[in-house]
């Protein structure tokens, strides 16, 4: 299963960031298209991490202070936007919980999937079936 995951992963990043790439208008095509974009990506994510947990330390909390920031502007800035006439009803309770019970695959997906971004925690996991 961890190695689904990691194909996964990989996918999201690769096709993730060539659609924010595009998006934005730095490039003129989607980058994912390209076989090597995603292994060059890979292999600079691979490297970052090889370098040691202070510096992914460093450029993830980077990465989360940005859109920290990013999120917490863009809240302020639209404070004079907010009207309760924009604030639709609840659905109804047989709807509500039948949407919640779809749901439910996608988060227990979500929280297995922490496991395979530490390697550590997958071993510990590993060692207790063993044992």
């Amino acid at each position: 299963m961890l190695v689904i995951w990691m194909f996964v992963y990989s996918t999201a990043i690769t096709n993730d960031s060539a659609s924010y790439l595009h998006t934005f208008g730095l490039t003129d095509g989607l980058l994912s298209e390209n076989p090597f974009y995603g292994l060059f990506l890979i292999c600079i994510l691979v490297a970052i991490s090889s370098r040691g947990e202070k510096l992914l330390f460093k450029v993830s909390s980077l990465m989360v202070l940005t859109k920290l920031f990013v999120v917490a502007a863009l809240g302020l800035s639209m404070i004079g936007l907010w009207h309760l006439a924009n604030v639709g009803m609840l659905p109804p309770m047989g709807l509500l919980i039948k949407n919640a019970i779809i749901t439910l695959p996608f988060t227990l997906t979500s929280i297995l999937f922490i496991q395979t971004l530490s390697p550590d925690g997958h071993f510990v996991s590993l060692t207790r079936e063993v044992r």
